[in-house]
């Protein structure tokens, strides 16, 4: 088997990617931090000569699809993978998602912050200045990817770049990535975790699991009000909506099974 995991972020994809992991050999999955460093990694691997000519950015794919069979990644590879895989990702109810990212955003040290600049300052390091209503009106388009549709956004990125998804309208983002989700084998719903990696299992003839350990759950978020919940929905329209239809569908086939 060869599994290809869509990390959406905030969706369980740490505790995924541990489970996922453990059905491979480990020289068979790719290291979590390897496409951080794959660059120096090919540089190392190749004499300088091929590594100057190569088509990089073809190689890289070609080389993570030949070398490893388990990939879980915030990458978004579907336009590069091929029909002999199984291609899993997980989406949650994206108000949830919203509060969780913004959560684990406001946690973190400013050691942990790089880039992502807005007016001179760290888009990660404001969450400790502003609540979450007021963040999600700043005007930048690196707060947008991840707090405006993001899971949509995740599942069209790769075939557009970042300035052309934030570009789209709603609709537009949406219908893109219904069409993105025709590609993927199996789509899980985090709420319903162990019933979603049960039924992924059970489709693949291997035993169910009786428990799920989860990982990397975020603290305890601050409360949220009534007004900013509706200014989460208001930006959140596509999110919502795909999450919706999946749900939906999930729903079905786990009363079918």
């Amino acid at each position: 088997m060869k599994l290809y995991f869509l990390h959406i972020h905030k969706t369980g994809g740490t505790t995924l990617i541990d489970f996922f992991s453990s059905l491979f050999a480990e020289e068979e999955v790719m290291p979590r931090d390897f496409m951080d460093n794959e660059r120096e990694f090919l540089r190392q691997k190749l004499d300088h000569q091929h590594f100057k000519d190569l088509d990089y950015e073809d190689y890289r794919f070609s080389y993570y699809l030949n070398r490893f069979n388990f990939i879980g990644s915030h990458f978004n590879l579907l336009f590069k993978i091929l029909n002999d895989w199984l291609t899993v990702t997980f989406l949650i109810n994206p108000v949830h998602r919203v509060i969780s990212h913004y959560n684990d955003w406001r946690g973190l040290e400013v050691l942990d912050i790089n880039n992502d600049k807005i007016e001179g300052q760290n888009a990660k390091n404001i969450t400790k200045q502003l609540g979450l209503h007021d963040f999600l009106e700043i005007d930048d388009v690196d707060m947008r990817n991840y707090f405006y549709n993001c899971q949509c956004k995740r599942l069209v990125l790769g075939w557009f770049t970042e300035q052309q998804v934030d570009a789209m309208s709603e609709n537009q983002l949406l219908s893109y990535a219904l069409e993105a989700l025709g590609k993927i084998s199996f789509v899980g719903i985090t709420e319903k975790m162990l019933e979603s990696v049960n039924m992924l299992l059970k489709m693949n003839d291997i035993s169910p699991l009786e428990s799920l350990e989860h990982l990397n759950a975020s603290n305890k978020a601050p409360d949220i009000d009534d007004r900013t919940i509706e200014k989460i929905v208001e930006f959140n329209q596509a999110d919502i909506e795909l999450y919706h239809q999946c749900l939906q569908k999930f729903e079905k086939m786990l009363i079918s099974n």
